[in-house]
């Protein structure tokens, strides 16, 4: 009887998801090419350029309010409806992939609106806030980056 190995306790590191990468993602040319489409990539475009001009104007001043801003420069409903339209243009395999990042594209801004809270009665952010701050900023860019690398 040959031995026998343990078991990994159903551990499972990947779940056979592979990200796809850019340079091979393959796309519908003719559904990108649509006015619908480019409306949307370059509302995508325009929330990164925003996101960095917000993330200057937080740097100059850490206690600024930014929930107002954040609410009307990144529309949620706005937000998802430009992701998931420029997201469509790629076929199922590649799709995984830009869902992921759509995903967390929208949960870096819920966690951005939500490290910027100031307590009831606070006007300033301590450094440490300031930092959680900045970190979501970063994580919206290097997001929206990775999802703009397969245009």
């Amino acid at each position: 009887v040959p031995p026998t190995r343990a078991a990994h306790g159903g551990y499972a590191a990947s779940l056979g998801i592979v990200a796809t990468n850019p340079a091979a993602g393959d796309k519908d040319d003719e559904l990108l090419k649509t006015k619908a489409v480019q409306d949307a990539l370059g509302a995508v475009r325009s929330y990164k350029t925003e996101a960095a001009a917000l993330k200057a104007k937080f740097d100059a001043d850490t206690n600024m309010p930014l929930i107002p801003l954040i609410r009307q420069q990144f529309d949620f409903s706005l937000l998802r409806d430009s992701l998931n339209t420029v997201a469509a243009v790629f076929d199922d395999q590649t799709q995984l992939t830009t869902d992921r990042i759509t995903r967390s594209i929208l949960y870096d801004f819920t966690e951005l609106e939500n490290a910027s809270r100031l307590k009831k009665g606070e006007e300033t952010r301590t450094a440490k806030k300031a930092a959680n701050v900045a970190k979501w900023f970063g994580k919206v860019d290097a997001d929206l980056s990775e999802l703009l690398a397969y245009f």
